[in-house]
């Protein structure tokens, strides 16, 4: 009997401690779990009037976010930036903590539980005094500003991180949550790659010449890459005209290998995190190898081998 009593008083205890929405705000004692939990749940709850699915919680975008909350408290503001070069914007965070998602956006706010605030149908300004009343602020605020409000009802978005920090001498909470879309897989044993080889981004005014002068490159080609007997090969039917258009000895060619699992019905799509490639991007083969060993020569076309297939590659459903 005594220990049927026991374990019922323990019990009780257990369920008495649990976390209420309506509980009052303690800065020294703020559950921040339990904070990024309702305001998961209350965004989730906005999308689903919207016949939007849910955002499932990514570790990863956990850490991101908090990471900048941090960041956001030493510095004493709200912010999206960072000085460190690495870890400047959202997208390099992501490349930092190899986070891989593809696409991703950000909300932050900083609140002084000090200062009295509007409350959606109260006429005087007043103290928030709940974790609820917090988080329905939180989101009112966000859903005011018209960049913020786009990113909680993206809908190519499936992943979501928080990251909270509190300035308990200045009674503040400083909130960063994060909205991407799937995170890409890397096949097994396949490393990150976080400079892209040094490949610069497309920029419009560079290249404005090259695609006036071959707007028709890319249809030509669409169809120039083979698999033979475990190699990959690159042909192309004019090769006067390829040597017009690599001159540099920096120019060259690059594979994104693109899987069809990453765009799976029911599911985000999933890209490298990159403004390059969309896939497994393997080194580049510039102007030398390219020109190097090409038997077609005499023909005036090239056929070049790029090397072996990867073993991560399944021809039958790669691009």
């Amino acid at each position: 009997m005594k220990y049927y009593l026991l374990l019922f008083f323990i019990l009780f205890q257990s369920l008495s401690k649990a976390q209420e929405s309506d509980d009052a705000l303690k800065i020294k004692k703020l559950n921040k779990s339990y904070l990024a939990s309702l305001l998961t749940e209350k965004i989730n709850e906005l999308r689903k009037k919207e016949n939007q699915h849910p955002l499932k919680i990514d570790t990863k975008l956990t850490e991101i976010a908090f990471d900048q909350t941090e960041y956001n408290l030493k510095s004493g503001k709200p912010d999206f930036i960072q000085t460190n070069k690495k870890k400047a914007t959202l997208s390099d965070r992501i490349i930092f903590f190899e986070a891989l998602h593809g696409n991703a956006a950000e909300n932050t706010i900083k609140i002084s539980l000090e200062m009295k605030v509007k409350i959606e149908g109260e006429k005087s300004r007043r103290l928030l005094k709940s974790y609820q009343e917090l988080v329905n602020y939180i989101v009112e605020s966000w859903l005011k500003d018209k960049n913020s409000k786009a990113t909680i009802f993206n809908t190519y978005y499936y992943t979501i991180g928080t990251g909270i920090s509190v300035d308990k001498k200045e009674k503040s909470i400083y909130i960063n949550q994060i909205f991407a879309t799937e995170p890409f897989v890397l096949p097994s044993g396949v490393p990150t790659v976080k400079d892209d080889y040094k490949i610069e981004p497309y920029n419009k005014t560079k290249c404005n010449d090259f695609e006036r002068s071959y707007s028709y490159l890319p249809e030509l080609m669409s169809d120039n890459i083979f698999f033979r007997n475990g190699e990959i090969f690159f042909f192309f039917h004019d090769l006067a005209l390829l040597k017009n258009v690599l001159k540099d000895n920096k120019d060259g060619i690059a594979l994104d290998i693109i899987n069809k699992n990453q765009f799976e019905c029911g599911s985000g799509n999933k890209f490298y995190p990159s403004k390059i490639h969309s896939g497994v991007m393997l080194p580049p083969i510039y102007k030398s190898q390219l020109f190097g060993k090409n038997p077609l020569e005499k023909d005036n076309q090239i056929e070049v081998s790029l090397g072996p297939i990867p073993n991560f590659v399944d021809t039958n459903n790669t691009e």
